[in-house]
């Protein structure tokens, strides 16, 4: 709960009345009993309460009211303020997209005809959590049985120091003011915690040692920030706060309900402030009807959010303004939205341990709704949203952890009705402090104004924030890495609002030293639109821009100048300045935006839009295959969105095929060096940065399997014999064999696996036959392969030799066979003999010439074949 963003509480006593009457007026029976569990706790270690009911019929509704017993005499009276009401059905438990609601209490036994309840205090507002005596009322709606009260109490824990006053109004003691303490100054920060005054007006809260605020809260009563006394609590000492409160004058009242139905809303924390930071309290009956004592002037009205939590509902963004300046205002009604979805998830640190008590927020899109939510002691949280555009984070403001950065929301999912989505979050701790001064010009300190961090560590990102102070410091904690701080422009803690322009995020690194970053700002700006461009669209895609302006005056409200064209067809400008929609139409629009401040001052500009074509896209779906060893290439085809095209691999894409490139024409080249099936994605990014990923594969082929050889060299009978196969393509090494159904190999003759026919011929003739070649992927192929056999031939013989005329070679004749090749030997010892020459017989009787040898006795022979 945040006082001036979405304060307090409400001390009102009427819904007890009504129900008095009734069961007064109503018949008893069987009273149900009712206990509390544990009755007691101290204010440092809150946690979870347990409601046990039994004796009820089955399926039977009972409501809970809850009472700050504010004068301790154990009887909810007229003087106790009503801070909690809801519901309890035997047998029913809250769930939205299978997550159970756990902010709304709920059976947890299972047991028919009795409830058992858990409420956790320290998920809880304040208001559960003051040092006081409370009662835990139990009511039948049909007055079945008569009210059944539970006695509780949280006692001040013992710290060593306290602050100790008296409250008081005209001179007068005011008894039984709710007594809170705040951080700082106070203004926009949670309380830290309370204590309900005694009979006299006087309280004494021990407390940690720091600096606080000290506000107190009474019905018929005005408190004040400005008038709030500060102290500054020492370790071991005490400290003195008297509180004035102003009496009320008038009221402001109305009636808060549900938007779907219009039934009232009982139960609910209202805060009423003013501008000058006086604020008054009340509290919603069991119609939903508030009314609350002001004094005269401007107020405006806001919803808690912890108890309409409590009831399944949303909490406004916004507040409602009102003026009691001529005196009471009534019929103020406010409508609040249901939560029909839901967040959850945990907050852990980077150790994976649980973080309890820390403060969720979220807020939709559009700004209209707000939510929040406190880690249990396991760390898990439940948020009730409403459908549509959500961001969520934690809330660094808790003091617990005041040294802890958090990492931020991946993305803003759009909420669907009855939809639960997950989102963790990590909590680390930082040991490093990013401080500075925010000033004017002339040097003044600017103060209570917005500073935020975000940057990332380790790849993930986070976020913290903190306002300045008195002085116009701030200081926030920072872990090594790269960061960014700006100061927050628009909003309650934003420059404009104090008449100061926004200013840049400034960035900067943080190794292991603290780091000083600080701001000088300037007044506002005349009011203008300092938007100058818009992002182009594309026909049939989604579009979105925000449209910015300078000026103090906020809230700015935009729309079209009144002589402006048309927006691009299917495109809307929103009051926040918000341009959405879908892209209908190609072309170049022109038109006149406005904008308007809060003073109703105006500043126009021209902009325009350029919406491509057809979407962007890859039409290549599929590629040719490639053969391993051969040139590669295959254009990839774009259509729509604005050229030129640019292509590339995607990120986080796998590499392409050894040896095949992809230039940025989308031309997929090269010779494959491996064979296999490649997957990969490529990019094509067009002339306004638009993008299209596609995935593709190529698959690599090894060259087709093939038999080379058809015909064999001629064997001739009675001699020995060898020819080789050759095979091409496939994978090697390769595999030779008859194929099946094949003629057997002429006889002395057989084949090798490595596709040598080899042996000695018995018979000579015309042979055919047919071979398997096998690759090493187990491709086959077979082919017909014939030979020739000639029949024995007669001894090859030799002349003596001669000297050649006018030569230095000599010369001999061979008679042998025509087309039978010869091989010429010779030797000096019989023993070694070396080929000199092959020769394939041209006739019958053929001449030999051979250079002169170089030993004195030569000799030489013919031998068939090679």
């Amino acid at each position: 709960m945040k006082i001036r963003a979405q304060a307090s509480f409400l001390l009102v006593w009427q819904w007890m009345i009504p129900m008095l009457a009734l069961w007064l007026g109503s018949p008893v029976s069987g009273a149900p009993t009712f206990s509390v569990a544990p009755s007691t706790m101290a204010d440092n270690n809150l946690g979870v309460v347990t409601l046990q009911i039994g004796g009820l019929q089955t399926g039977e509704t009972a409501w809970v009211g809850k009472y700050l017993d504010a004068n301790a005499n154990g009887v909810a009276d007229a003087g106790d303020s009503f801070i909690q009401a809801f519901s309890l059905t035997d047998g029913q438990v809250r769930v939205i997209g299978g997550v159970t609601n756990v902010n709304i209490p709920f059976d947890a036994d299972g047991t028919s005809g009795s409830i058992k309840a858990q409420l956790n205090l320290k998920t809880s507002g304040v208001e559960q959590q003051l040092v006081g005596k409370y009662i835990y009322m139990l009511i039948s709606p049909t007055a079945r049985f008569a009210p059944v009260s539970a006695p509780f109490q949280i006692n001040n824990a013992a710290r060593g120091q306290s602050i100790s006053g008296n409250v008081q109004s005209e001179g007068s003691a005011v008894p039984n003011a709710m007594i809170l303490l705040f951080s700082g100054s106070g203004d926009a920060n949670s309380p830290l915690g309370g204590i309900i005054a005694d009979n006299a007006g006087h309280f004494s809260l021990q407390a940690a040692p720091g600096d606080y605020t000290v506000i107190a809260f009474r019905s018929n009563y005005v408190s004040s920030f400005s008038a709030a006394p500060a102290v500054h609590l020492i370790a071991g000492a005490g400290a003195t706060a008297n509180v004035t409160l102003d009496r009320a004058t008038c009221t402001v009242s109305g009636r808060i309900t549900a938007a779907s139905s219009a039934t009232g809303l009982p139960g609910l924390l209202i805060s009423v402030e003013s501008e000058n930071g006086a604020i008054a309290i009340g509290f919603t009956d069991t119609d939903g009807a508030f009314k609350v004592p002001v004094t005269a002037g401007l107020w405006k009205v806001q919803v808690d959010s912890g108890n309409l939590s409590l009831l399944g509902f949303v909490s406004s963004n916004s507040s409602v303004k009102t003026d009691t300046t001529s005196g009471n205002v009534s019929g103020l009604n406010i409508a609040m939205p249901q939560a029909e979805a839901l967040f959850y998830g945990h907050v852990r640190d980077e150790f994976n341990q649980p973080l309890s008590g820390v403060s969720i927020y979220g807020n939709d899109n559009r700004r209209m709704y707000e939510g929040s939510a406190v880690t249990d002691d396991n760390g898990r949280y439940v948020m009730g949203v409403t459908p549509g555009g959500w961001y969520m984070g934690v809330d660094n403001n808790n003091p617990s952890y005041s040294n802890y950065l958090f990492t931020v929301m991946d993305s803003q999912p759009q909420m669907e009705r009855g939809q639960a989505f997950q989102q963790h979050f990590t909590g680390t701790i930082a040991n490093y402090h990013v401080s500075g001064n925010v000033k004017a010009n002339g040097g003044a300190p600017v103060t209570n104004v917005g500073v935020y961090l975000q940057g990332s560590v380790n790849g993930d990102y986070y976020n913290a924030w903190v306002a300045t102070d008195d002085a116009g410091h701030y200081s926030l904690p920072v872990a090594p890495g790269t960061w960014q701080v700006g100061l927050s422009c628009d909003g309650e803690n934003g420059l404009a609002v104090r008449g100061y322009s926004c200013v840049t995020e400034k960035p900067f690194v943080v190794s292991n030293a603290d780091v000083s970053v600080s701001f000088t700002v300037a007044p506002c700006l005349d009011l203008a639109v300092r938007t100058s461009s818009l992002p182009n669209g594309q026909n049939g895609s989604s579009y979105s821009a925000q449209l910015e302006a300078d000026g103090c005056n906020t809230p700015f409200y935009w729309s079209l100048a009144p002589d402006s064209s048309a927006l691009p067809t299917g495109l809307n400008l929103n009051p926040d300045g918000s341009m959405g929609g879908q892209c209908q139409g190609a072309g170049t629009f022109t038109f006149t935006v406005r904008v308007t401040d809060a003073t109703q001052k105006t500043a126009d500009r021209q902009l325009s839009i350029t919406v491509a074509g057809d979407p962007l896209q890859i039409n290549t779906f599929q590629l040719p295959a490639g053969t391993l060893g051969l040139n590669y290439s295959a254009q990839l085809s774009v259509s729509g969105g604005q050229p030129p095209y640019v292509w590339s691999m995607a990120p986080g894409s796998a590499s392409l095929p050894a040896n095949i490139t992809l230039s940025t024409n989308g031309i997929l080249s090269g010779t494959s060096a491996n064979a296999g099936t490649f997957y990969f994605y490529v990019r094509v990014t067009d002339a306004a940065s638009n993008f299209w990923d596609q995935f593709l594969s190529i698959t690599v082929n090894y060259p087709a399997l093939g038999i080379e050889t058809t015909v064999l060299p001629n064997a001739t009978v009675g001699l020995p014999y060898g020819g080789q196969l050759v095979g091409v393509g496939g994978l090697a090494p390769y595999y030779w064999s008859l194929a099946l159904g094949s003629a057997n190999l002429p006889l002395g003759l057989n084949l090798g696996t490595n596709g040598v026919v080899s042996g000695t011929p018995t018979s000579s003739g015309s042979f055919n036959f047919r071979v398997n070649l096998r690759a090493a992927n187990f491709e086959n192929v077979n082919r017909s392969i014939s030979i020739q056999i000639q029949a024995a031939q007669p001894r090859p013989l030799l002349s003596a030799p001669a000297r050649s005329a006018n030569s230095p070679q000599f010369q001999f004749t061979v008679t042998g066979t025509v087309g039978q090749i010869y091989t010429i030997e010779t030797t000096p010892d019989f023993k070694n003999w070396t080929s000199v020459m092959f020769t394939n017989a041209p006739a019958t009787n053929f001449l030999i010439q051979l250079d002169r040898p170089i030993n004195r006795a030569t000799f030489y022979r013919v031998k068939v074949g090679l």
